[in-house]
């Protein structure tokens, strides 16, 4: 058997990141490693539909780079890097914007999504989500 494809979907909990995990674990095809990543890094009882898929559920907090290098570290040590990252992890604050919030906000959703972005191997694909955007844009307009 191949080497399997290593994938890390941050903000695997809910919403696009539990669909994708979801879709990878029944659908895909070759052999995988799925990292499903939360901040509370419990199981989120994903299926694999084949045995040649296996996943995990770290721990992953992007507010936090002492959590996002553990992870980066173990996977560099593990599997000598990553293929795959999927940058769906997020925070929509309250919809009070008061200066501490929008700071926070852009701490958590820009910062802590490129310092995962930076954390991983230059030749892993990236793909950002934008369900983030989109609650954000909930939150300011009240749809």
């Amino acid at each position: 058997m191949s080497s399997p494809i290593i994938a890390i979907v941050t903000g695997a909990n809910r919403g696009i990141g539990h669909a994708i995990c979801q879709t990878l674990a029944a659908d895909f095809k070759e052999p995988l490693l799925l990292y499903a990543a939360s901040r509370k890094g419990e199981d989120l009882g994903f299926k694999p539909s084949s045995t040649k898929t296996q996943i995990e559920y770290p721990s992953l907090d992007i507010a936090s780079t002492n959590s996002i290098n553990e992870l980066a570290k173990s996977i560099q040590r593990d599997h000598d890097g990553l293929d795959v990252l999927i940058n769906n992890a997020g925070a929509a604050l309250d919809d009070q914007h008061s200066p501490e919030n929008v700071k926070t906000t852009l701490d958590i959703n820009y910062r802590g999504t490129l310092k995962v972005s930076e954390s991983e191997s230059q030749d892993s694909t990236t793909v950002l989500t934008n369900e983030l955007f989109y609650r954000c844009v909930k939150l300011s307009y009240h749809f």
